[in-house]
């Protein structure tokens, strides 16, 4: 029967396997709108966001991102107190009439904070000052992590955005199982410097993983933002 697994599997796409056909357009480049929701709460100018990795994001681009209409999304590979005095540096710093930034209601820079489910201390404290919260793991899809997230997400008054994860069926279990999502990361080993896949074999490429996300929520009637993570360089 492998040989049957093989041909009724779903072929699994990613954005560079595919091209888009060029169509008749009436609008032009500039009238384009690129802003959208990172979460139900935040939203940005431009579809654009850091990776929570500690070699991409701290304070400074952050910083540089929510004044151009982005988001970053500060790391959790410190420890607790660190990421929060980063995170509150962001807040901090100085808008200067940026025109495309995107602000809080004080006029403070909009920024995200990693966060492991299985740290509440942390998440507690991330709560107070991000915008935010992003649950940064590589598989979402477990039942240790569902069930984490569930202990700790009546308690989480800012915006969270939970994931990875890269199928429909993973879709439909968080849809199912978790009041509060107000956002999912999808992709899995599709970052640019990523080599999970080479590694272990295992992963949901980003265009599969939003269509089959996307997907889930309309089937079941959820509108949430569905963040792309596929990696930039």
């Amino acid at each position: 029967m492998f040989r049957e697994k093989l041909h009724n599997n779903l072929i699994a796409f990613t954005f560079a396997d595919v091209i888009l056909l060029p169509g008749y357009s009436e609008i032009e480049p500039e009238k384009v709108d690129l802003s959208t929701y990172f979460s139900r709460n935040v939203k940005l100018r431009i579809p654009l966001a850091s990776a929570p990795m500690d070699t991409v994001t701290e304070d400074k681009l952050a910083i540089e991102l929510a004044k151009h209409g982005a988001i970053g999304i500060i790391h959790r590979n410190l420890p607790t107190e660190k990421e929060v005095e980063l995170v509150k540096k962001v807040k901090s710093a100085k808008v200067n009439n940026y025109e495309k930034a995107i602000i809080d209601e004080e006029g403070r820079l909009i920024v995200g904070a990693a966060i492991s489910p299985f740290d509440k201390d942390r998440i507690i404290k991330l709560d107070k000052v991000a915008d935010v919260l992003v649950v940064d793991v590589a598989h979402f899809h477990t039942r240790k992590v569902i069930e984490a997230i569930k202990r700790i997400e009546n308690k989480v008054e800012k915006d969270l955005v939970v994931g990875n994860i890269g199928t429909y069926e993973a879709a439909e279990d968080i849809i199912t199982k978790l009041e509060k999502i107000d956002g999912i990361r999808v992709g899995l080993s599709s970052g640019s410097i990523c080599i999970t896949a080479k590694v272990t074999g295992v992963a949901a490429p980003t265009l599969f993983a939003v269509a089959s996300v996307a997907d889930a929520l309309k089937d079941y009637g959820v509108d949430i933002p569905v963040i792309s993570d596929g990696g930039v360089r």
